[in-house]
């Protein structure tokens, strides 16, 4: 991990880290800087506890490519963890921002919220807990329970969801129970589990078109990240 805050601190000249936490600058100046509490244990699993590389990766692509595309938009963050790309989102003028993880404590994700909007004036992020499952009734259910209506997402946005093979096909449905046949998906990951990455690319055609976009053609350089999916 302290390897990976060098890289980060390397990488994004613009932010810097206090303490254990980070604060993001815009690269196109659109938004005060953002404040990223992070939440460092002694557990061996921290996944959605710290802000990963492809997080950053993503939420430069939304501000360098699709900045105009997210204006007024209804978004959709799974697997949010710090929350970072969702609050991007919403800071470049989103309609409406949905940040979902699988964990029932989202007090992280509240805490970043509460830091980074003025809760009087600002279109504020919604938080629930989603769990993807194979059976898309249950992910359908888990919407309907949290007032959402299937397939009603403009852009979906999802950063390093890939690490373990046997949640690669519930993710998959899931996303296709958010989207429909307008809806941009913006899919950043890193190799972290050769097995779950091979399980995604066999699938992922099977329910969307994929386009790639390659980091140097954004002037853009993460270690072990190489491109960016969009489905």
């Amino acid at each position: 991990y302290n390897n990976d805050l060098n890289n980060i601190k390397q990488l994004f000249s613009g932010g810097r880290l206090i303490q254990n936490n980070f604060e993001y600058k815009s690269f196109t100046n659109s938004f005060k800087n953002i404040i990223i509490y992070q939440r460092i244990t002694n557990e061996q699993t921290q996944t959605g506890l710290l802000l990963w590389k492809s997080s950053f990766v993503l939420s430069y692509l939304l501000e360098i490519k699709f900045k105009k595309q997210i204006l007024n938009k209804n978004v959709c963050e799974l697997g949010c963890g710090c929350a970072l790309s969702g609050i991007v989102a919403a800071k470049l003028g989103a309609k409406n921002v949905l940040l979902t993880d699988g964990v029932n404590d989202l007090s992280l994700i509240t805490q970043n919220i509460n830091q980074n909007f003025d809760l009087n004036i600002e279109s504020i992020p919604q938080i629930k807990t989603l769990y993807w499952n194979n059976n898309m009734q249950i992910v359908i259910d888990q919407l309907n329970n949290h007032n959402y209506q299937p397939n009603n997402f403009d852009i979906i946005l999802i950063a390093d969801c890939i690490y373990d093979y046997r949640f690669v096909l519930p993710l998959i449905k899931t996303i296709w129970i958010l989207s429909n046949i307008n809806t941009l998906i913006l899919f950043v990951f890193q190799d972290h589990d050769l097995e779950a990455i091979e399980v995604f690319w066999e699938n992922i055609e099977n329910w969307f078109s994929v386009t790639q976009i390659q980091l140097d053609d954004l002037n853009y350089f993460c270690e072990s990240i190489e491109q960016i999916t969009i489905l």
